[in-house]
């Protein structure tokens, strides 16, 4: 009625209240820690029990606090806002007090040895505390100021009372090797029982009273009681749930929220529709508190001391992100999340066209993601559905995805190109460990080349080519066949001469094609967009000082962030990673490496397969001054993993690529 949330600390001795309407919280100093609350919303009094010794009354219109009632370990609060009473049950003394909201006049009623949770029919004026010790529930009749002992199930843990049809429902945990858990049913007439077997251990228990439906939280599902005939039902997810906890349910909507405590989340179903959806909270969450006045439920979050407020209204899905990245790469990480806003949250799905071969959609993160396997032009739509209509749907997209940088033999797997003093130009087809299979020619003559590179695929045929600059500055184009030889050759420049030194960065710009960088004699930097038919877009100026580099190199994606970088050494041998932002520019630098001066020859092959299968990120690979090879596996967060030696006798090698 006053839109006010109030939130218990044990460890800290203060109430929290949180506005409803402004979600701001302000504390009530208490003196102790806060064991349990319940609250009057007729005469808007709250009750806590405090340092678990003392009943405290706050009023909420002025916070003023006042003790009501003391005992030895007040556990658990209920109020009857028709008769103006509070039960708190107190283990630590074998009874529940009844406390006359008016005159703050006691009772005390014997219940049991450790008396616990506690429930109150308003209409019959009864409340039921659960004793796990005695296996029992006790019936504390709130006008006569008696109790009754109904025996129930093993281990007796959480109770609720339906007014309506006077049926109270006590939640068992049963033992090991003999009664299994379960559900106590109690006529509130008669205080005759029934017993539902459950298939998991119960967290909770919550009454929709309007549609007489029992809820309990069970494991990694939702037990569902028909109140009228016992029936029960089960409810799975299609999303991980590992612990439900506390529950609540708004009847105005027909809604159940539960706690799913290991996952981070609160699970939302719809119980009209059965659509659920699982929204992220704060860690450790344990309870729900529902306004069915303003539709927001608030879920206290143990592990991070906050409250997560969950609106309730339905609302159809909208998608709030941009479209997915364009380019992918057989053998690279693909990483892109769709993200829509709804009630309940939104689900994704492949509406039209295809997935490429490795990619998949996490229908409920919507996260794409995955290596790509297969080259190609994959058109896609993706829709966010949460059965509210009308559903979203993206507008057609398209993800391309290039051959592996360096895989001329279209086996899947990363190669190296090697020139000999000789002219001979050999291909090292790389295995699944990082390693190469017997090496095989595949040209000859290639010594009247200044500058050779491994672009990519320029032509758009599917397939990575070589490039190469003459003496006389002329760049041609190598198209490969796929299976280690060329198809004759292309001119694609001329007056490269000019450029100090030129590699391929794979997709730099973030189209689709194949771009190549460039250097020329006063350090700026050249982007050459690749038009994806052998040929160039205007370049544009991506950088200056760049003659301050020894060595520079385009590895692929380095970082994971789905985006193509470079990789440089500079005079010191310190090795440098700029990351790409995926349109033409650059992240800020980071340092990767130091020592590199010793390296004669620095390659970037793609992912190399490092790990057993490929793991998607690029490595790279160094030649010393002693003519070992060494294989540097990135971890895809930008760093290394440990390099080892991959071959001997490369000194004679007059180019690597």
């Amino acid at each position: 009625m006053t839109n006010k949330v109030y939130v218990a600390h044990l460890g800290s001795h203060y109430v929290s209240v949180i506005d409803g309407s402004t979600n701001v919280a302000t504390s009530i100093p208490l003196g102790g820690g806060t064991w349990a609350l319940a609250i009057n919303t007729v005469t808007n009094k709250i009750y806590a029990s405090v340092g678990g010794s003392s009943v405290v009354m706050i009023d909420g219109a002025t916070n003023a606090t006042s003790v009501v009632a003391t005992g030895q370990q007040i556990v658990a609060l209920a109020t009857n806002e028709t008769t103006n009473q509070i039960f708190a049950s107190d283990p630590g003394a074998d009874n529940v007090q009844i406390i006359d909201g008016t005159t703050k006049a006691k009772a005390t009623i014997p219940a049991g040895t450790n008396s616990r949770e506690l429930a109150v029919n308003p209409t019959s004026n009864k409340a039921y505390v659960v004793d796990p010790d005695g296996n029992s529930v006790y019936v504390i009749d709130g006008s006569s100021k008696t109790s009754e002992k109904l025996p129930v199930g093993l281990l007796p843990t959480q109770v609720a009372v339906n007014p309506r049809t006077n049926k109270v429902y006590v939640t068992t945990e049963g033992e090991s090797g003999t009664t299994g858990p379960g559900l106590t049913v109690i006529d509130g007439a008669t205080n005759t029982t029934v017993n539902i077997a459950l298939r998991n251990t119960p967290g909770d228990v919550a009454i929709n009273k309007t549609t007489n439906k029992v809820y309990v939280s069970t494991g990694s599902e939702l037990s569902v009681i028909d109140g009228s005939t016992n029936s029960l039902s089960r409810i799975s997810f299609p999303f991980d749930v590992d612990h439900l906890l506390g529950l609540g349910v708004n009847e105005t909507t027909n809604k159940v929220y539960a706690a799913n405590e290991w996952q981070a989340n609160a699970v939302v179903l719809n119980a009209s529709t059965g659509v659920s959806a699982a929204i992220p909270t704060g860690s450790y969450p344990q309870m729900v508190a529902v306004n069915e006045a303003t539709g927001l439920a608030y879920v206290p979050n143990q592990g991070s001391g906050t409250v997560s407020v969950i609106d309730g209204a339905d609302a159809p899905p909208t998608f709030t992100a941009s479209q997915p990245p364009v380019a992918g790469m057989v053998g690279s990480a693909y990483s892109y999340t769709f993200r829509a806003k709804g009630s309940p949250a939104p689900k994704f799905t492949v509406y039209a066209g295809s997935l490429p071969p490795g990619l998949s959609l996490n229908q409920q993160t919507g996260v794409l993601s995955g290596i790509a396997s297969k080259a190609g032009t994959y058109k896609i739509q993706i829709a966010a559905t949460n059965g509210v209509s009308p559903s979203a749907f993206t507008k057609w997209f398209t993800i391309t995805v290039n051959p592996a940088k360096n895989d001329f033999n279209s086996d899947g797997k990363a190669d190296t190109l090697a020139r000999d003093s000789a002219g001979n130009l050999w291909l090292y087809a790389g295995d699944t460990g990082g390693h190469f299979l017997p090496r095989t020619q595949v040209g000859s003559g290639w010594n009247a080349m200044t500058s050779l590179v491994a672009p990519g695929d320029l032509n758009g045929d599917g397939k990575p080519d070589v490039m190469a600059r003459d003496s006389a500055g002329v760049l041609w184009l190598y198209p490969g066949n796929g299976y280690g030889e060329w198809y004759p050759r292309i001119q694609v420049g001329a007056g490269w001469n000019v450029m100090t030194s030129i590699l391929g960065p794979g997709d730099f710009n973030g189209d689709g094609k194949h771009d190549i960088l460039a250097r020329d004699t006063s350090g700026v930097l050249w982007l050459y967009p690749g038009n994806g038919a052998s040929g160039w877009l205007p370049r544009v100026q991506v950088g200056s000082g760049w003659n301050a580099m020894d060595k520079i190199v385009g590895p692929g994606d380095f970082n994971g962030d789905g985006t193509h970088d470079v990789i440089a050494t500079d005079t010191a041998g310190t090795l440098w990673l700029y990351p790409g932002n995926g349109a033409s520019g650059w992240l800020p630098r980071v340092q990767v490496g130091s020592g590199w001066n010793s390296m004669t020859a620095v390659v970037g092959p793609g992912d190399f397969n490092s790990n057993f299968p490929p793991d998607g990120t690029a490595d790279l690979l160094a030649r010393d001054t002693e003519g070992v090879l060494w294989h540097y596996p990135g971890d895809g967060r930008g760093g290394w993993m440990p390099r080892f030696a991959v071959g001997w006798g490369w000194g004679a090698m007059t180019a690597v690529l």
